[in-house]
């Protein structure tokens, strides 16, 4: 790959700018290792034939040009910062500066690339017969350099976008900047008219070159350069404009090819021109350049079709999204992915070298967060068909047993272990795709007894599908609610509380939980068993204050009120924390709390036993007291669940869902994982009381009074500045 030219020379002679001290020297030096260490890394692999000592020196001589690319690079940086203050406006050095950056981390992890290109190369040379490893790395570092070719290029580009229209003579300055490139029809069209432009240049100057012309030719040959770098240009800023990160990655990379291609056959064309080639000589280089233009416009129309149409741009394919480190895939030191497009996690999560069950748990519980059932699954097909046409360097054999069997391999393992913990995602149509995708792909591939293992599987969950043991509210209904639940003692009562709220919390939903669907109205339907509980709760609060104040005499109502602080205790022996607290809620009521002398009947004991009992549960410092009580405490336990549900929103706050450069913040979903299984690990164990039907069907009935009802009946009850001896006994 050669770059004959470097646009950001141009860019300081044009606005009359001296440029940086050495910056022609170090980034034509760059420009050339990388040129070099690509020539030189294919002279290592015939070296690996010649034995260990020629291995290494090919090896030293690939490694003089990665340390030319890396001092480069630093230099680049260095005079970047210097240079971009006094010719960027502020809005635009954040963006020049983070192609900078981006060009010294792709140079820095390309010395890794190379050590472990070196080891491999070692290896083969003494062992020639297998050149797997060899060949897998010396791809990967010869992609990794195309890579930072092409960031090189467009960092340079950071310097010149704006100065580019207003020199070339398609369109004016303002025009250009005008152009959004999102949905106007008009913008589109300028692109149209661009490229056929570029089409007609090519064929003209093709048959003119053709015919004999001579050096007058210079000036059409600047046009067509100049329209070249233009559609280059708007090219760019339509691919920004997309919203999906992988289309635009696919769409940069062809306008870089563009860019490659038109400056190819332009130095054709000059080499024609100075009689140093033949005309016939076009012929491979036009063809070409016709044909990333061709494929940059089919791009192009598709995605804006799709954006004026208000549908959703097409995703790219998980085979045909190259994975750029830092780029679309960010992983900390720890070697846990952090972010990263949806594709490269499907990678991540299907890698065939690798397994990292932690990261598969917590995507496989968080995905409906960023994707759909339908759409992993769609990713998880593309996944298991693994081209050819990727891995040509490699022989059928080697490349069926290294890479095929192993990501089919992993891509099975994914299935099960999302049948394992997500079976409900699975509806009806799924359900077919993955019976249709077992039979007709799996079992065609040879792999019977993945498909038998996956077959049974899907049978077995199936089966087990429990019917919903909710009690029918329709039952016992001659029966008031309030009078059966309140002869029942306090203990018996707490029992069936206990099932009652942990049959409704046993099936919350991991999506539920996710985006805050249960506080949002519309993503309320996707959280219907934690907003029952949250109705539950406010319904339990709303009875307990009910049932005190609906008792007329002070004396009775005094005995309910110790029932209810009983219940409290009974909850807490049940290690029911989510209903202790409704019921702590009832008693603190406004309406309740005022009932001076329907206090004043309780013990000093059953005092400091609810007095216990608000502390345990204290929202303080985080409800930390609740917290320490729970880690203590022994299943079945049934938490409250407002302290996940306020650990969600501060994470949902506190992160976005997508990086500053357009990923999926992973990082963000590997927290949501760590509050999910919380909640979820109080869900496999539950309560092995015995049911109560009516009981349980009364607590379904309960109708609480509602507050401005409750503390006017208060007031009836302990009228303002009355004695006790005022008060109904």
């Amino acid at each position: 790959m050669v770059y004959t030219s470097v646009p950001t020379l141009r860019f300081f002679e044009d606005a009359n700018l001296k440029p940086p001290e050495g910056w022609k020297d170090f980034t034509s030096a760059m420009f050339e290792a990388i040129k070099r260490a690509q020539l030189d890394v294919l002279d290592l692999l015939d070296a690996v034939h010649k034995g260990p000592e020629v291995t290494e020196a090919a090896c030293a001589k690939v490694d003089q040009h990665v340390s030319l690319i890396i001092t480069a690079s630093r230099q680049y940086m260095s005079l970047a910062k210097k240079v971009l203050p006094p010719v960027r406006p502020k809005k635009g050095e954040k963006a020049a500066m983070m192609c900078y950056e981006l060009v010294r981390r792709l140079a820095e992890s390309l010395e890794a690339m190379a050590v472990a290109l070196f080891r491999a190369a070692v290896v083969a040379s003494r062992n020639t017969g297998d050149l797997t490893q060899l060949e897998q790395k010396l791809f990967l570092f010869r992609g990794h350099l195309v890579t930072l070719c092409n960031a090189l290029v467009d960092a340079d580009e950071e310097l010149t976008q704006a100065e580019m229209a207003a020199r070339l003579p398609v369109i004016s300055l303002e025009e250009a900047n005008g152009i959004d490139l999102k949905r106007k029809k008009k913008d589109l069209v300028f692109v149209l008219q661009l490229a056929k432009r570029v089409a007609a240049y090519i064929e003209a100057l093709e048959r003119a070159l053709r015919s004999g012309c001579d050096r007058e030719n210079r000036a059409e040959l600047h046009s067509f350069n100049n329209c070249v770098q233009q559609t280059v240009h708007v090219a760019r800023r339509f691919a920004k404009a997309r919203h999906s990160y992988a289309l635009k990655q696919v769409l940069l990379g062809m306008a870089s090819s563009l860019r490659l291609s038109g400056s190819l056959l332009h130095r054709s064309i000059e080499e024609v021109l100075d009689k140093r080639a033949e005309p016939s000589s076009l012929e491979l280089p036009a063809q070409q350049c016709a044909d990333v233009l061709s494929t940059l416009l089919d791009q192009m129309l598709q995605a804006h079709r799709q954006a004026v149409e208000g549908t959703h741009e097409e995703e790219v394919r998980v085979w045909d999204e190259e994975t750029l480190m830092d780029s679309n895939i960010e992983i900390n030191s720890d070697q846990e992915v952090t972010a990263g497009t949806l594709n490269q996690l499907v990678v991540k999560l299907t890698s065939p070298t690798s397994t990292n069950m932690r990261f598969n748990k917590a995507f496989i519980t968080t995905y409906q967060s960023f994707c759909t059932p339908t759409q992993l699954f769609d990713k998880m097909i593309e996944r298991y068909d693994v081209p050819r046409t990727k891995f040509t360097d490699m022989r059928a054999a080697v490349w069926k047993k290294t890479i095929v069997v192993p990501i089919q391999l992993r891509v099975y393992n994914v299935f099960k272990l999302w049948l394992d913990i997500r079976f409900p995602d699975f509806t009806y149509e799924l359900v077919k795709r993955l019976n249709d995708f077992m039979d007709a792909r799996m079992r065609r591939d040879g792999h019977h007894q993945l498909a038998d293992v996956l077959t049974s599987r899907l049978r077995r969950k199936i089966t087990a599908l429990e019917s919903n043991i909710r009690a029918d509210s329709s039952l016992q209904k001659n029966i008031n609610p309030h009078e059966y639940l309140l002869t029942l003692t306090p203990r018996q009562l707490a029992e069936q509380l206990s099932l009652f709220e942990m049959d409704i919390y046993r099936q919350i939903q991991p999506i539920e939980l996710l985006n805050l669907a249960w506080s949002k109205d519309k993503l309320k339907h996707r959280a219907p068993n934690v907003t029952q509980m949250v109705n539950n709760f406010n319904l339990l609060s709303g009875w307990v204050a009910t049932v005190i104040l609906d008792s007329p005499g002070l004396k009775n109502r005094g005995r309910i009120y110790e029932k209810m602080i009983n219940l409290g205790k009974a909850l807490r022996a049940c290690n029911n924390f989510n209903t202790l607290l409704a019921v702590i809620a009832g008693v603190n009521s406004a309406a309740v709390r005022r009932l001076k002398w329907t206090k004043e009947r309780q013990s000093k004991a059953q005092i400091a036993a609810y007095e216990e009992l608000q502390a345990t549960m204290s929202s303080d410092q985080n409800y930390s007291a609740q917290r320490e009580v729970i880690k203590t405490s022994d299943p079945p336990l049934l938490p409250y669940l407002g302290v996940y549900l306020t650990d969600l929103t501060f994470i949902e706050d506190g992160n976005n869902d997508m990086t500053k450069t357009g990923l999926i913040n992973f990082n963000k979903r590997r927290l949501v994982y760590q509050v999910l299984v919380q909640i979820e690990q109080y869900q496999q164990v539950i309560y092995d009381f015995t049911p109560d039907p009516v009981a349980l069907a009364c607590l379904q009935r309960v109708q609480p009074k509602d507050n401005d009802a409750l503390y006017a009946l208060s007031l009836e009850r302990e009228p303002r500045g009355k004695d006790k001896a005022d008060i109904q006994q």
